[in-house]
């Protein structure tokens, strides 16, 4: 037996289509992955911690692996850093008032990078 009841969802679906005007082209899109199931978040966990899990035994077996990861992970922040002073994606997808959340967090990621170099 299906719940005819609308949900939380269809309800704002509803409202949002009455709202705009009839000129507005909509496009549908399915999902390819089911993010609502709880077994996407039970097999994600699955592989992320066993992934991780042979990362580190791998790391801790070979030592001149850990000065290399830690240096290209530094370089890795440096170089996001500069395109997110370049690129400035929060500016591009919110408004022009939104540089100096770029410009901040260009600059941390960057000196996070040069730090992780430094002390590494």
């Amino acid at each position: 037996m299906e719940n005819t009841t609308p949900g939380f969802f269809e309800e704002f679906n509803d409202r949002l289509l009455s709202v705009i005007g009839k000129d507005v082209r909509l496009h549908e899109v399915k999902e390819p992955i089911g993010f609502d199931n709880p077994l996407f978040y039970f097999f994600l966990g699955i592989s992320t911690g066993t992934f991780s899990i042979l990362f580190l035994k791998f790391m801790l077996t070979h030592p001149n692996f850990i000065r290399t990861f830690q240096i290209s992970m530094s370089c890795f922040v440096v170089v996001t850093g500069i395109y997110w002073l370049f690129c400035k994606p929060i500016t591009g997808r919110y408004g022009q008032n939104k540089k100096i959340q770029d410009l901040a967090m260009g600059t941390v990621f960057i000196i996070t990078g040069i730090a992780l170099l430094v002390f590494a």
